[in-house]
């Protein structure tokens, strides 16, 4: 059985990422929230590069980003409109590994 009880870690983005900071979550599920943050060409390189790091199939990324900022992202990220969406979507995916899909 998994663990439902588990927190949620969410991080705001910023502008800036602290890639080290957050690598250190990898053990759990994770919810970044760049709602606040610019996606220049710097930062979608940064982003790509940690989601890259914390690919896993063990626990959820899952990214809140607006449609106008996420436009040049990769489709196969999860991204989602809102904080409360994100958490939806963990939800779901703990039952999804729970049942082994």
């Amino acid at each position: 059985m998994g663990d439902f009880n588990a927190p949620i870690h969410t991080v705001s983005l910023g502008n800036s990422l602290h890639q080290k900071e957050i690598l250190l979550l990898s053990g759990h599920d994770l919810i970044l929230d760049a709602l606040n943050s610019y996606f220049t060409l710097e930062f979608i390189v940064d982003l790509t590069s940690l989601m890259t790091e914390l690919t896993s199939e063990d626990h959820s990324r899952i990214l809140v980003a607006l449609p106008e900022q996420y436009a040049n992202l990769p489709d196969d990220w999860i991204i989602v409109p809102s904080l409360r969406e994100a958490e939806d979507v963990i939800e779901m995916e703990r039952i999804e590994r729970d049942l082994g899909f």
